[in-house]
């Protein structure tokens, strides 16, 4: 049996404004510029007769599994994907904020997580 393959590419822009707290460094280190936009890419696939599968990486320094799940979430409610089906990787970057929650590293930047990092992954 043949099957058609579709493929869909997206990204989104998720670079905060300058001065936000950073992760993996002491409690009072501050972006004070900005050399490289933080970005998510997205990839879509699916046959004739499958769900799709959505692969996306976010340049963030590590994904919380709170924080992970809860994006993975909106994603499958507002883009009509499975749960299931819908895997998120972190590039490891230590110029983003904090959407990890790791003891010992601070708590989930929740403004940054609800306001640009889930809407840019919905828009990715």
């Amino acid at each position: 049996m043949n099957h058609t393959l579709f493929a869909g590419a997206g990204s989104a822009d998720i670079t905060p404004a300058v001065g936000g707290l950073l992760y993996g460094y002491n409690d009072d280190t501050y972006s004070t510029s900005c050399h490289d936009p933080l970005e998510i890419k997205a990839l879509a696939l699916r046959t004739d007769d499958e769900q799709p599968v959505l692969m996306l990486s976010f340049s963030v320094g590590d994904f919380g599994t709170g924080a992970c799940t809860q994006t993975r979430e909106v994603i499958a409610r507002e883009c009509g994907i499975p749960l299931e089906n819908i895997l998120a990787s972190a590039t490891h970057t230590h110029s983003a904020p904090n959407v990890s929650g790791i003891a010992g590293w601070g708590d989930v930047d929740r403004t940054y997580l609800e306001g640009i990092l889930i809407p840019g992954a919905v828009k990715a």
